[in-house]
């Protein structure tokens, strides 16, 4: 599998209770690089090592291509303070081109962001990871990041990442592939550099939501969701996925 541009722009529809239908991916330059909707959605992440974060597959055959989306969610009940109302990511595979890449999907804050103070967001992470010895693993963990609405930025950090082989093999601890990074924010929108042990690379991101959320670590007027993807490189191997969470 290769990793798709930054670029890619995602739409999906759902039907009248909320259930996804369809999914299509494009990539920066219009070209369409996955779409799905022809067989109905199952559980697929039951038995995730986060049990705040569960998955649904949406596959089909679009223009003879067999696609595959992952599509994460939150339910309630689980951990009702990261739940997602206005987002969720995931990821897609095309089959037939051997391509994949990784979304954050939802409503777009439209308010005018806060011109002072900070918001912090708790929430989930998810990806793949492939060695320097060329093994492929899933990976999963917890993110927080916390906005500075005067400075104009926002820093995300993932922590107790887990990885799990695609071949068999145990769900292990793998702090080292924790990431940081600052980002700069423009409008609703955010992006810049981002490392872990080994990697550097960049992530991009959006606010999600209504921009109303007060509380006592989010300042009046904090967008209520953030979402994003991530690629990194280095020395040891390469990582890409997707976070989102909610302000707390």
């Amino acid at each position: 599998m290769t990793s798709v541009d930054l670029g890619a722009k995602a739409v999906m529809t759902a039907d009248s209770i909320g259930a996804v239908t369809a999914f299509k991916a494009t990539s920066g330059a219009g070209k369409t690089l996955v779409a799905a909707g022809t067989a109905p959605l199952r559980p697929t992440f039951g038995a995730s090592s986060f049990p705040e974060v569960q998955g649904y597959n949406l596959s089909g055959i679009n223009n003879n291509q067999v696609a595959h989306v992952a599509i994460m969610q939150m339910p309630d009940g689980s951990d009702p303070t990261m739940a997602f109302n206005y987002q969720t990511f995931g990821n897609w595979i095309n089959n037939t081109t051997r391509t994949e890449g990784w979304f954050s999907i939802g409503i777009p804050t439209t308010t005018a962001m806060p011109n002072t103070g900070t918001a912090s967001y708790k929430g989930v992470a998810a990806g793949e990871y492939i060695s320097s010895g060329f093994k492929a693993y899933q990976t999963e963990a917890y993110m927080g990041a916390t906005a500075d609405f005067g400075k104009r930025t926002i820093t995300v950090t993932t922590y107790g990442t887990n990885t799990t082989p695609y071949a068999a093999g145990m769900t292990t601890s793998k702090l080292s592939l924790n990431l940081t990074g600052t980002l700069t924010v423009n409008g609703n929108n955010f992006a810049g550099p981002i490392s872990a042990t080994g990697l550097s690379g960049k992530a991009t991101g959006r606010f999600y939501g209504p921009g109303t959320t007060t509380t006592a670590l989010s300042a009046a007027g904090s967008p209520a969701e953030v979402g994003g993807t991530y690629v990194l490189n280095g020395s040891a191997g390469s990582m890409t996925g997707a976070f989102g969470g909610v302000a707390q």
